[in-house]
């Protein structure tokens, strides 16, 4: 029973960090951008968060394509060459 217990609050956290990691992100490029003197405006903030929004979709993408291709495949590594995903 603690197994699950624990197996269930790392996929929570892990879930939770996927969640706001984009958000942290966002906010840090956004802070280190105006400590370095410039000024921050809508269309600035607008852009950030786009690209930022459309990079962790794209890797949380990837990493789900990875996974159910690796579990039908069972964890051949010929899998991998067929995802168009960068290897990181």
């Amino acid at each position: 029973m603690s197994k699950i217990r624990n197996a269930t609050f790392l996929r929570a956290l892990n879930i939770s960090i996927a969640l706001v990691s984009g958000r942290i992100i966002i906010f840090a490029i956004l802070i280190t951008y105006v400590f370095q003197g410039n000024a921050l405006n809508a269309d600035k903030v607008f852009v950030v968060m786009s690209v930022v929004n459309t990079v962790v979709s794209a890797s949380i993408f990837c990493e789900n394509q990875k996974t159910t291709f690796l579990f039908l495949a069972s964890y051949n590594d010929m899998a991998f060459s067929k995802l168009n995903c960068p290897s990181f």
